[in-house]
């Protein structure tokens, strides 16, 4: 997984950068350099290949922090050819 910068909004207002560490269609987990959200926040997060994104803090440790996000990486609703909306998604983060 390539390291891309992730725009971190807290609710308050305050912005700052981390870096995805992993990502997956439930959530991602990032790093920064200091510990600038809480468990149980919600944040806004924008990255140039995803765009908009939200979600839970669900965890945070040394370095970083888990967020869910908030069912927009969901399946597809119906079959299809070739990997669905969210894989899609993903691999433009990698």
């Amino acid at each position: 997984m390539f390291r891309k910068r992730v725009e971190v909004t807290t609710p308050s207002g305050a912005k700052f950068d981390a870096q995805s560490q992993d990502v997956s269609q439930s959530g991602i987990a990032l790093t920064m350099s200091a510990p600038l959200i809480e468990n149980g926040m919600f944040v806004q997060l924008h990255t140039e290949s995803l765009g908009h994104l939200s979600g839970k803090v669900t965890r945070t440790y040394d370095g970083g922090a888990a967020v869910q996000f908030d069912n927009l990486l969901e399946e597809d609703p119906g079959p299809g050819s070739g990997p669905s909306a969210p894989d899609r998604m993903l691999n433009r983060l990698a």
